[in-house]
């Protein structure tokens, strides 16, 4: 799959009696998306919901992101979102990303066993985790592409062991997780996605349920640092990757890493690294790779 391969998708429609209201695969696809297509998907309207109402989307390669409420989560390789349409969901590729390369599949009538995903995994999960899971996926595309679905409760045999699959994978992960750092770790994961927002320290301590001075002490114990270090941090080292791959002028750069203009951000910069983030860009090699992966 690649750019001279953009989309390759299958749509079902079989017939059957709608009392039995049976699971079913009503779509399975495989795309490429670059920023040429201008791909973009808003659940909140009408005339772009279509198909089947639940929909998984995976990240093979590249980045995608999708708005949650009003919130924006990247997708990187091995994730993936689970969402209902229409909903208060839209899903694009970035402006900063090259592509994305995806992975879809669109079901009808998997109650109860969606909301149990969704209440164990949550609407992001890394499914790349899970061999399993995508194993059952590319053998539902594989049997798609080669028309080798017999006929509707095929389709929904299929459709059943990807479930189970997906329900098996979120309750072993749900497990294995531990629970006494699980809403700081969220708050990590939290800053990750949301670096490029203006963020205060009371936001912060919302994700976690702590009363601020626990978590600005929890904070510092598994991290190290004040939560607005860190935050800095990411934004810096988001920002150090952009000056190296793109061309985006300093004031773009600082929009998109969460810093209020170009000025700000080129004074936190030189705090942290030592040198302007036009020197940085600048400069070649050796140097400017470590100075990244030193942050």
């Amino acid at each position: 799959m690649g750019p001279g391969n953009s989309a390759s998708y299958m749509f079902f429609g079989f017939p059957i009696d709608e009392m039995e209201q049976l699971p079913s695969i009503h779509t399975v696809g495989w795309e490429w998306k670059e920023a040429s297509n201008n791909y973009i998907c808003d659940c909140r309207i009408k005339r772009w919901v279509n198909g089947a109402p639940y929909v998984i989307q995976y990240t093979v390669s590249g980045e995608g992101a999708i708005e949650i409420d009003g919130m924006t989560h990247r997708l990187p390789p091995g994730h993936a979102f689970f969402i209902e349409k229409p909903g208060p969901f839209c899903y694009f590729l970035p402006e900063d990303s090259s592509h994305w390369e995806l992975k879809f599949i669109a079901l009808s009538n998997v109650d109860p066993h969606w909301n149990k995903i969704i209440g164990t995994a949550g609407r992001i999960a890394e499914i790349g985790q899970s061999p399993e899971v995508l194993r059952v996926w590319d053998e539902i595309y594989r049997l798609a592409e080669s028309k080798a679905f017999e006929d509707t409760f095929h389709n929904s045999l299929l459709a059943y062991r990807l479930l189970m699959e997906l329900r098996r994978w979120t309750l072993r992960g749900a497990a294995a997780r531990p629970t006494d750092i699980g809403p700081l770790e969220e708050s990590l994961r939290w800053i990750d996605r949301n670096f490029h927002m203006p963020i205060s320290l009371a936001e912060l301590v919302k994700t976690t349920g702590f009363s601020r001075s626990y978590f600005m002490r929890q904070f510092a114990a598994r991290v190290g640092e004040t939560p607005m270090d860190y935050l800095t941090k990411v934004r810096i080292r988001h920002a150090s990757q952009l000056l190296v791959q793109t061309k985006l002028s300093m004031e773009e750069i600082a929009e998109r890493c969460g810093f209020s203009n170009g000025n700000y951000f080129a004074k936190v910069f030189r705090k942290l690294i030592g040198t302007s983030p036009r020197d940085f860009r600048e400069n070649t090699g050796s140097q400017r790779t470590s100075l990244i992966h030193f942050l």
